[in-house]
Parts: structure tokens; C-alpha cells; sequence
């Protein structure tokens, strides 16, 4: 066993985990739906939890832990802000939301399954194998919630045992069993215990993703323009000495103002999703009792998810919360 290559790769699962918190935490963010967006932010806290103790490894072993964010990986998770966002319909956010979730999840299985190849010291590869039983059930869970496997996980949060019950009994009528619907009071489920306080703002992420992709558009955009007067004969040059400077010149103001409208549009993207989230999540963990689960075939998950959410939006009528 070598001790350098255990603080290496744990690390390296650190990183990840970290990594893993921060992107289910702004999935959470993006949906609307308070079950499964409780669902998510107990799998954020679960990464951090296990973060802290790959920390602890690692601080034991004689290492350091890592403290640097990924640049790339704040990009990506703008990205997904905007993406859901721009996303037409509840379940087409959902949709795009598991996506990215399904994608961490295979790299995380990934990134366990390799490490524990590595030689590790006998107290880490136990933290490890512990760790990876843990990333494989949320792997598993998460593939059901996108339809993955063969049947779709379709969760939704009732503020009331009698909520819950009438929409098992309103799927129960259109023809879905029974055997396939699962409800779990939240005050006895240890899982859904606690509340995670994680970064709440999301602004940074989507203003800097927004202004990377406006640049990007911009700069093609610019240079297809750029392109078309250069067509035109008896044009001459402006801003510049010569056509292929006033095209360059042409190109940057595209580049320049599609970075400073996509910064802008991913700014107040980022503060949409950030109150909204603050206000649903904090509606889940004070009024919310109970969850239902229902396995079905994926073609009818968006039935069911209306079902249910017409059971909300009922009963919303009595106690306004989405």
C-alpha cells in the first residue's frame, strides 16, 4: 500500500464529491417540484457529508485538502441554470435537469470503481468502499427518476396525509397500480431528515456560463456579418485601414455585445432561480409531510406528474404553496 497514491486518490474522490454537492444543489434549484427537488438536496448534503470525510482521511494520512474550484465546472453548472430555464414546461426542465444529474452520476460510479483499484491503506479503502455503496444507490435512484431503466421515478411533495392519498387514489383511477405507488411520511424517514444549507445564489454561475455563450454566438454571428459586407463592392473600409480590419472590427462588437447581453440575461437567471428556490425549499421543509413515489412506464410519467400536481395546485387553494 502506498500512502502518497492513497492521498492522491482520495483527493481526487474530495474534488468530486464537492463537485457532486454543488451540481445537485443547483439541479434542485432549477425544478419546481418540491419532491424531488427535496430529494436532490438531500443527495447534495449526502456529497458533502461525504466530502467532509474524505477531508478528514486525507488531513490523517498527512495530506491537504484541495480548496480550488473548477472553473470549467462553474461554467457547466451556469449552463444548466440557463438551460432549464429556457426549457418549455415543467417535465421538459425536469428532463434536462436529470440529464446532467444521470451524466455526474456515471462519472462519479467512474471515479469510485477506479480508485478502488488504486493501493489503498486499509482505513481508506474501507471509507472508499463505503462511499461507493452510497454513490451507486443514488446512481440507481437518479436513472429511475429520468427513466433510464425500464420504468420512470415520478415523486411529488403533499403538505397533508390526505393530499397525498387523494392523488393514490386519483392515479389509482386512471389505471395505475398500486403495487407501483410508494408514500413515506417525512417525519419518520431519516432520509429527508435535516435541512441543506448549501450556496444559495446561483447568479455567478449563470452570469458567467451566459456571458461565455453570448461571446461565443456573438463572435459567429459578427463574423458571418463581417462576411456579407465584404460581398458588397465599392464599400470602403471603416474603423480600420483595410476590409479585413473593418471585418475583425465587426467580429469583436459581436463578440463584446454578445458577451454583455448574455452576461446580463444570465444574471437575472440566476436571481429568478435563486428566490425561487429559496421560497420552495423552504415551503418543502416547513409545511411538506408527506412524499409519493410512483414507478411507471417512462410514456406515461408526464400523466402522472399532472395528476399529482393537480392535487397541489387543489389543494393550494386552501393553503397557497405551489
Amino acid at each position: 500500500m502506498s500512502n502518497q497514491e492513497t492521498i492522491r486518490t482520495l483527493q481526487q474522490l474530495h474534488k468530486l464529491c464537492k463537485a457532486g454537492e454543488r451540481g445537485f444543489n443547483i439541479i434542485a434549484k432549477t425544478v419546481n417540484n418540491r419532491g424531488l427537488k427535496l430529494m436532490l438536496k438531500t443527495y447534495a448534503q449526502q456529497r458533502r457529508q461525504m466530502a467532509d470525510a474524505l477531508a478528514t482521511q486525507i488531513a490523517a494520512a498527512g495530506g491537504t485538502v484541495p480548496s480550488r474550484r473548477s472553473f470549467r465546472g462553474m461554467i457547466h453548472r451556469g449552463r444548466i441554470a440557463i438551460m432549464t430555464t429556457l426549457a418549455i414546461g415543467p417535465m421538459e426542465t425536469e428532463n434536462v435537469a436529470l440529464k446532467e444529474a444521470v451524466l455526474g452520476e456515471k462519472t462519479a460510479v467512474a471515479a469510485y470503481q477506479n480508485a478502488l483499484k488504486k493501493n489503498l491503506t486499509p482505513e481508506a479503502k474501507t471509507l472508499v468502499e463505503q462511499q461507493f455503496a452510497q454513490i451507486q444507490a443514488v446512481s440507481q435512484k437518479v436513472n429511475e427518476l429520468r427513466g433510464v431503466s425500464s420504468d420512470r421515478l415520478v415523486v411529488r411533495l403533499f403538505n397533508s396525509e390526505q393530499d397525498a392519498a387523494t392523488a393514490v387514489s386519483a392515479l389509482a383511477n386512471m389505471n395505475f397500480s398500486q403495487d407501483t405507488i410508494e408514500t413515506i411520511n417525512l417525519s419518520q424517514a431519516n432520509e429527508f431528515n435535516g435541512r441543506y444549507n448549501g450556496e444559495k445564489a446561483v447568479t455567478k454561475e449563470a452570469t458567467i456560463s451566459g456571458g461565455l455563450g453570448g461571446a461565443i454566438w456573438g463572435s459567429i454571428l459578427g463574423a458571418v456579418a463581417g462576411i456579407g459586407l465584404l460581398q458588397f463592392t465599392g464599400i470602403e473600409p471603416f474603423g480600420a485601414a483595410t476590409m479585413a480590419g473593418t471585418w475583425g472590427l465587426i467580429a469583436l462588437s459581436g463578440t463584446v455585445s454578445g458577451m454583455l447581453i448574455g452576461a446580463i440575461l444570465g444574471f437575472f437567471i440566476g436571481l429568478g432561480v435563486s428566490e425561487q428556490d429559496a421560497y420552495l425549499y423552504d415551503a418543502s421543509i416547513q409545511r411538506g409531510t408527506t412524499m409519493v413515489l410512483l414507478k411507471t412506464n417512462p410514456r406515461r410519467a408526464p400523466e402522472a406528474s399532472q395528476i399529482m400536481r393537480q392535487v397541489n395546485l387543489a389543494a393550494a387553494t386552501v393553503q397557497p404553496i405551489p
